[in-house]
């Protein structure tokens, strides 16, 4: 559990809700983790911790009991017989995003999560920041991880995962992320916080989380049921072993995909990788993508359209649920130069 000094705190206006916020000073931004579990409408009782216990013989208790109050807590129980005592190995936390988000979320929402894989990974779990006003500690999250569970509950909402008493949640989701598609959750947090970096370097952090200087080797990215799908919605005839595809699905994927990915990044791909005279690139755009973040935003993009484009009937019909879930993003990047930031509410009507 790393602890860490929050330089700037807030609270993230989300509606009828608020969430505590903070900058810290690594330039982490965090949602307090009540925050997080009273936005997914989840019981503050909820615990983010793994309790472990070692059992060294049964020593006069229920085991089984203690077995069933452990996993109903949201905790791993971890087992070794070796003695005659009972050691209590204290708690430990979700060592990345996806094991948070398997943690926290309802588990008839599993498949919906496993869509988000990729990118689930490469966010950190939780960890302790500090206040720097009254050296308290409180529990927070990364950011985007708020962004990525709302998410996780609009593709339930679509896939028909969802109880009934679940989508009330689902929609509040679907609006926080449609709300931070248009200039990034960092960029509010800021606001919330009264954060103002410089714009260069805010600019240069943004993009060094999800691009790199110079191009890496080529790598299959895109799987064969991406373009099925897509040639399946066109009515065109799919031959798995054919590597060129009409010029018409680089537009495609340049909507469905790329202008989705956080804001400006687009924009920036567009940049360091131009056409030629011929109109062709020297490289695919994902070659510039950092291995951890920017891949895994790819995937995570890939993934939505593979599951949106799968029970879809017609084209329109698809680009009609892409658009709830993944909106296209601003292609200008957000800098602190620029007027403030609006809060959620004012982004999208509550």
């Amino acid at each position: 559990m790393t602890k860490l000094i929050a330089t700037h705190t807030g609270k993230l206006n989300l509606g009828h809700l608020e969430a505590p916020c903070a900058v810290l000073e690594s330039g982490l931004r965090v949602v307090s983790w009540r925050g997080l579990i009273d936005t997914i409408g989840r019981s503050r009782r909820l615990s983010p911790r793994n309790h472990c216990v070692t059992k060294l013989n049964d020593n006069g208790r229920d085991f089984n009991r203690l077995h069933q109050e452990n996993l109903a807590s949201g905790g791993n129980h971890c087992v070794t017989k070796l003695g005659n005592q009972v050691k209590d190995q204290g708690d430990t936390y979700a060592s990345d995003g996806h094991e948070l988000a398997i943690k926290l979320l309802p588990a008839n929402l599993r498949p919906a999560i496993e869509v988000h894989t990729e990118v689930l990974r490469a966010l950190p779990g939780e960890f302790l920041y500090k206040f720097s006003r009254n050296g308290a500690f409180a529990l927070g999250i990364q950011a985007r991880l708020l962004v990525e569970v709302c998410e996780v509950y609009v593709i339930g909402m679509f896939r028909g995962l969802l109880r009934s008493n679940q989508m009330a949640v689902a929609e509040r989701c679907r609006k926080i992320s449609a709300a931070t598609s248009a200039v990034g959750m960092d960029a509010l947090v800021d606001d919330a916080c009264d954060y103002q970096p410089q714009r260069g370097d805010y600019t240069e952090e943004y993009l060094k989380h999800f691009l790199n200087r110079d191009p890496s080797n080529w790598k299959g990215r895109f799987p064969p049921e991406y373009y099925r799908e897509i040639y399946r919605l066109h009515d065109w005839s799919y031959q798995p072993s054919r590597n060129r595809h009409p010029q018409q699905l680089g537009h495609i994927t340049n909507d469905i995909v790329y202008s989705r990915l956080p804001p400006g990044i687009l924009q920036e791909l567009q940049r360091r990788n131009p056409t030629d005279d011929a109109g062709r690139r020297a490289y695919k755009h994902h070659q510039f993508l950092t291995d951890e973040t920017g891949v895994g935003a790819l995937y995570n993009q890939i993934n939505t359209c593979v599951t949106l484009l799968t029970p879809a009937h017609t084209w329109k019909g698809f680009m009609r649920s892409l658009d709830l879930v993944t909106p296209r993003q601003s292609q200008g990047l957000v800098t602190r130069d620029d007027q403030s930031v609006p809060n959620l509410a004012q982004l999208h009507l509550f």
